[in-house]
């Protein structure tokens, strides 16, 4: 597996640097504030991204330096997303981010994942929300009996495909009487 021309086995450390990925907001620490998680990813990658640009961004002035213990899921999730803001990486891996975020949190994310794919950054994502997938992505892939069937979202109806996928035969469930 090759990423960027950089070999996952052969020189693993290049690879890597081109990918981030938190699989979710319990792999944040608890005492760190949003602003420290932000400058320890920082430091870690060697960013020059500033950490109050990022914070500025996702509009999180009045509470970057709230522990993360004390944070919503939906506070938590801006900082997931500022870290991988912050690291740069070309591959961004997200699990469900979207999750736990009001409708003015997902237009800010859905308008932040656009500028990314803008951008070329690459953005990988896992998502049971499918009325900003097309927004946000030039493909989707579903992954249905072990398969994964990849289309392009400019040329499907994202829930009508979804539907045909995965719901058919439900609608004779509910034709029958209770």
């Amino acid at each position: 597996m090759t990423l960027l021309g950089a070999d996952a086995y052969k020189n693993r450390k290049k690879f890597l640097e081109n990918l981030f990925f938190l699989e979710d907001s319990q792999r944040l620490y608890e005492n760190l504030s949003a602003k420290e998680h932000f400058q320890y990813v920082k430091d870690m990658w060697h960013s020059p991204m500033a950490v109050d640009k990022v914070i500025k961004l996702l509009k999180m002035e009045n509470y970057e330096k709230k522990k993360v213990g004390k944070m919503s899921l939906g506070m938590k999730q801006h900082v997931l997303l500022g870290m991988y803001l912050i690291s740069e990486a070309k591959l961004l891996l997200f699990d469900e981010p979207l999750n736990g975020l009001d409708p003015t949190s997902i237009k800010l994310f859905t308008k932040i994942f656009s500028k990314l794919r803008e951008q070329g950054r690459s953005i990988i994502m896992s998502s049971h929300q499918l009325g900003n997938v097309t927004e946000m992505s030039d493909r989707v892939m579903f992954l249905k009996d072990g398969k994964i069937v990849i289309y392009s979202t400019a040329e499907i109806d994202l829930n009508e495909k979804y539907r045909a996928l995965f719901t058919a035969g439900e609608d004779d469930f509910f034709e029958t009487e209770l």
